[in-house]
């Protein structure tokens, strides 16, 4: 080209450019950011440019660079209309088309991947291919493949079939298919309205290019004891229908992790959808998670709280916390801690030595097990303080 791209020249002029890794990942993030909105704020940016490699995205030249492009660009500039033309013919690609195959079309040991459009496809291939293993964004088994080489003989995908990709609400709550994405839930005006603590939290899981693929499904199914949405959907009592080829059964979520990466999943059977119950005024319900950095990294401790209350009252209650254990844990103690007080007569130090005594957290390179105690002292202080603050 005769000169550099608006963003490229940007970003030179005020000395943003960084090494080779993080400067093609930044350009690439600003044009999508600008080609989604034109005129961003300062969390949009951040937003975008939070998925980097080097975490580099916050640096004052860059965002620098960014206002100047906010400000004297114009989009056409910066998003030419062949931009525009090519993104429609790229949409053919995004089109659901079901790739099956039989055995005499698989030579030996050549990977697989099958993607059906329909349960029934989706289980007959389960059956022709027993050693398959399902898929949906990707974001964990491909990481196991790349650093870890392993390797899956087949991998069936999820993500075409319509009724895993279907998100609604109904009078027993939200019903979210195992093939939603992250940003398909961030996005959804449902989420937003009925479920902020679901919507908030979501911004703090991994980055968007992550989450326009991974899957709240995924993050279940994985059954890290770190898993991000697992604490909050348990307070929230959330459930699953699970789904094989010979039935179609419901399992309350605390009852579906066994152990480190263990489920109660069974051979052939897929997650389908996760409902999550109403909320009401009532409910003061909140998470909150701790890393090292506050964005892209994996949690040491999260934590999550549903506290159902009424007239100053406290009527029902529930906290989960993973990170401590080989799976997330809710707390036996802290209902009934809390059954039936009134919320100013709350004593905080009592509730946090009797919940402390339950759990023996790891030490692991994330944290101390003494690191992860005052961790969740933290969150409960917070908790609790909050909780009779907007009680005044």
């Amino acid at each position: 080209p005769e000169k550099l791209h608006p963003i490229q020249q940007a970003l030179l002029t005020n000395h943003a450019i960084q090494c080779g890794y993080c400067t093609p990942g930044l350009v690439m993030s600003l044009f999508a950011l600008f080609a989604m909105q034109p005129h961003p704020d300062r969390e949009m940016t951040l937003s975008a440019l939070e998925g980097n490699l080097c975490r580099c995205g916050t640096y004052p030249s860059i965002l620098n660079a960014v206002d100047e492009l906010a400000t004297n660009q114009s989009v056409k500039d910066i998003v030419p209309a062949w931009c525009r033309e090519v993104e429609k013919d790229l949409f053919h690609f995004a089109q659901k088309e079901a790739m099956l195959v039989t055995k005499t079309d698989i030579p030996q040991q050549v990977n697989c991947y099958l993607i059906p459009t329909t349960t029934k496809q989706l289980f007959d291939l389960y059956a022709e291919h027993p050693e398959s293993v399902f898929i949906a964004g990707g974001t964990d088994i491909m990481v196991q493949k790349n650093i870890n080489r392993k390797e899956f003989p087949f991998l069936i995908d999820l993500t075409q079939i319509p009724e895993l990709n279907r998100l609604y609400l109904q009078q027993d709550g939200l019903h979210i298919g195992s093939a939603v994405t992250y940003n398909q839930l961030w996005e959804s005006g449902i989420v937003k309205t009925d479920f902020p603590v679901l919507h908030n939290l979501i911004s703090q899981i991994a980055s968007r290019q992550i989450r326009n693929l991974g899957t709240l499904g995924g993050n279940i199914a994985n059954a890290s004891p770190v898993g991000d949405t697992i604490p909050l959907l348990m307070v929230l009592n959330a459930s699953l229908w699970l789904q094989s080829n010979l039935e179609l059964r419901h399992l309350p979520l605390k009852d579906f992790f066994l152990g480190y990466h263990k489920t109660a999943l069974q051979k052939g059977e897929i997650i389908k959808e996760i409902i999550i119950p109403p909320l009401t005024e009532d409910n003061y319900v909140k998470t909150i998670k701790s890393a090292k950095r506050k964005s892209v990294d994996i949690s040491s401790v999260i934590t999550a709280v549903n506290i159902e209350h009424k007239n100053g009252q406290i009527t029902n209650s529930a906290l989960a916390i993973g990170g401590v254990a080989a799976v997330p844990l809710l707390s036996r103690k802290f209902p009934n801690l809390l059954k039936s007080k009134q919320i100013k007569a709350l004593d905080p130090a009592v509730i946090i030595k009797e919940v402390e005594s339950e759990f023996e957290p790891l030490t692991d390179i994330r944290g101390t097990a003494l690191f992860r105690r005052e961790l969740i002292r933290n969150h409960l202080i917070l908790y609790l303080q909050e909780l009779q603050e907007e009680e005044k």
